[in-house]
């Protein structure tokens, strides 16, 4: 998309753009957060992880049936 962005020139036409990107790597250090931010990830975070969690354990059931490791009976 970015050649056709400048090949037929999008912006001219009103498609917008995001425009120059900075160069270089991204600062090296810790978020500034404070503990008012904690409640909003809070949710999210307990949420990732029960996804996580679950999928690990489906395919570890997958791959202990694929090798016969597992029993329906167990």
């Amino acid at each position: 998309m970015i050649v056709v962005s400048v090949a037929f020139h999008l912006e001219k036409i009103g498609v917008k753009v995001v425009g120059e990107m900075a160069n270089g790597l991204p600062r090296f250090g810790l978020p500034d957060v404070s503990w008012g931010d904690v409640p909003l990830v809070l949710w999210v975070a307990v949420s990732c992880a029960t996804v996580i969690l679950a999928q690990s354990a489906a395919t570890s059931r997958a791959y202990a049936l694929r090798h016969s490791e597992y029993t329906k009976d167990d």
